[in-house]
């Protein structure tokens, strides 16, 4: 099993609140992305919905995604540090 780094755990203890606020603010935080992002806005917000959505599901809070990709960068470096 992949272990959460340190610097995580902010992310694991804080992010059931950053998605409690970001649902009850949802309309007011597309009007402000809209001028930062423009017609990338929408792209945007469904891809945070579902990591959102994804982090809650996983017991660690973090998307699924993200632990993915970190355990094959991890198991590059080792096939590289072996194979080199």
């Amino acid at each position: 099993m992949y272990a959460v780094p340190p610097d995580c755990l902010i992310v694991k203890r804080r992010l059931p609140q950053v998605c409690t606020y970001l649902n009850s603010q949802e309309t007011s935080v597309r009007p402000c992305l809209t001028g930062f992002l423009e017609k990338n806005t929408s792209l945007f917000m469904k891809e945070l919905w579902g990591l959102l959505a994804n982090a809650q599901a996983h017991p660690d809070g973090i998307p699924q995604f993200y632990l993915d990709e970190k355990k094959n960068e991890v198991q590059a470096a080792v096939q590289t540090k072996v194979g080199g």
